[in-house]
């Protein structure tokens, strides 16, 4: 059972808008920095009701192309939460919740709930397909094996559920860390440093 959270703790982040609006293509995919998570003592547990037992720990950059435009920056912010991959009950026998599918499976998760960070911009079918395509391309950028990509992408595709999972509203889906909630309440400033004890190297999983 998570332990309930101070709602000091939560915050939204002010991001610019990453969907594009009408694409046809992503590619050229790049990972610019290590994904770092940290792990609460408890599970933590965000406004929807959802289990996420990790945080991400640190800004978290990505990159590709749209329609062979200008290469296009994506970060994740830290203090995102995350229940690692969400794997719909089918495919849980080949796609595991960590892998070397994690990368582009958490910039997949901070797409799906983006919008809501973006106000008025509502739930649009648009860019629910861009999100699953920018996993696509993390995918095959990360030499996933060719079986779970599929596994993924049908997955993705499953009838009514993927869409229904993102167009549903998350709540509070950021949260700072301990050591920046402690420093901020005796009014100092440090930079959390993650150990083997609270968080872990996403390569150790590949």
């Amino acid at each position: 059972m998570g332990q309930e959270m101070d709602d000091e703790r939560f915050f939204r982040p002010e991001i610019p808008n990453p969907y594009p609006g009408q694409f046809e293509r992503i590619e050229d995919f790049r990972y610019h920095t290590r994904l770092v998570l940290a792990r609460e003592p408890e599970a933590l547990k965000d406004r929807a009701r959802r289990g996420n037992s990790y945080v991400v720990a640190e800004p978290y950059t990505v990159s590709f192309r749209v329609d062979g435009g200008a290469r296009r920056f994506l970060t994740v912010p830290a203090g995102m939460l995350t229940d690692l991959v969400s794997v719909p009950w089918g495919v849980r026998n080949v796609v595991g919740k960590v892998g070397p599918h994690l990368e582009a499976a958490i910039v997949h998760d901070y797409l799906f709930l983006a919008w809501q960070l973006l106000e008025p911009h509502g739930a649009r079918r648009i860019d629910f397909r861009f999100a699953n395509e920018v996993m696509f391309a993390g995918l095959r950028a990360a030499e996933v094996p060719w079986h779970l990509r599929k596994a993924v992408q049908a997955g993705l595709r499953f009838p009514f559920f993927s869409w229904s999972v993102y167009r549903e509203s998350d709540g509070e889906c950021f949260v700072e860390l301990d050591e920046k909630f402690a420093a901020r309440r005796t009014g100092r400033i440090e930079r959390p440093i993650p150990t083997a004890l609270d968080a872990f190297d996403s390569t150790a999983f590949a």
